[in-house]
């Protein structure tokens, strides 16, 4: 190749990388990465758990990571159980997945010696605890979960702040929702809201509470297109940086959609992803649907039903 034309090459060569890079640092929203691995990503936030948990509908175990020796293991009277690692333990849980009827919590800590439990189950009359254990958060000593204080007929609904140390209930805040997360000091809280009348609208609203301050800071208004009468579900997603949502479309019919928007912690929206779905039936599209989402440092991991992940780098300018 002719010197000039060599130079020329080079000189195209810098422009699309100078291009490429200053695309992927300066450019606000959502953009596809292939060249890092989703999985590699992931197995950096396992790495931080001593154990492996394995949950079979109502039953958990719990196994050593290396020999897969099986350590503790409960079963649930309720049909549907989950976990979460703390900073100084395990809480497991046992609830029903389409309303409260009952739920049981255990605080395990990293010797797997029970702390405390908590046990709930509605009653007709009389005071109890309305919990949502999939909501479980930790901040300064404590444990929050969304839910309420029922007395005979009357809820006083909020966000649940237990002692840690004994699970004693010690505060009910009165902000709710559906699903919650804590980012630093702050209690992200998705709601669904609705109006009433001809023209009714349903929508989510993302609420950010100081927890340290103790107060409301912020409410947004979702980009989830929500219609009056169908079913859906919607999620948020923590990272250190980052809250995100997840919508999905859940009538099981030949039309679906997924959603996913990534907000910085000021609520600020930076990008949304939709993929709207079309075929025959809803066996086809169920393999495409996203069914985990995760976000780790600067990057959105989706997965698909199929198995199949996907990585995004998040750019907040």
């Amino acid at each position: 190749m002719p010197m000039n034309k060599r130079f020329y090459f080079v000189v195209l060569c810098c422009i699309f990388l100078i291009f490429y890079f200053s695309r992927l640092i300066f450019t606000p929203g959502l953009i596809p990465v292939e060249d890092i691995n989703a999985d590699k990503l992931l197995a950096r936030t396992d790495e931080r758990y001593p154990y492996l948990v394995v949950i079979q509908n109502n039953r958990i175990s719990i196994l050593n990571k290396t020999t897969k020796e099986t350590l503790f293991t409960y079963t649930f009277k309720e049909p549907e159980s989950g976990y979460k690692f703390l900073s100084d333990g395990i809480l497991l849980y046992g609830y029903y997945p389409d309303g409260f009827v009952s739920c049981e919590v255990l605080f395990l800590d990293y010797n797997l010696s029970l702390r405390w439990k908590i046990i709930s189950r509605s009653n007709t009359s009389g005071k109890y605890l309305i919990i949502l254990p999939q909501s479980s958060e930790e901040f300064n000593g404590y444990i929050l979960m969304l839910g309420g204080v029922r007395r005979d007929f009357e809820v006083d609904k909020g966000l649940l702040l237990f002692n840690k140390s004994n699970g004693k209930l010690v505060k009910v805040i009165p902000v709710y929702g559906e699903d919650l997360k804590v980012v630093k000091n702050r209690a992200y809280i998705l709601r669904l809201n609705y109006t009433l009348g001809h023209a009714k609208e349903v929508w989510y609203e993302i609420s950010m509470y100081d927890l340290e301050k103790g107060r409301l800071v912020k409410a947004v208004k979702t980009p989830a297109e929500v219609k009056y009468g169908e079913m859906f579900y919607a999620q948020l997603i923590e990272g250190e940086k980052y809250i995100g949502l997840h919508f999905s479309d859940k009538s099981q019919s030949s039309d679906a959609i997924d959603k996913v928007c990534v907000y910085n912690l000021d609520l600020k929206l930076i990008d949304c992803l939709t993929f709207e779905y079309h075929e025959e039936s809803y066996q086809d599209i169920y393999p495409k649907l996203i069914s985990n989402v995760w976000i780790i440092g600067d990057y959105l991991i989706l997965q698909r039903n199929s198995g199949e992940k996907e990585v995004y780098k998040i750019n907040d300018v």
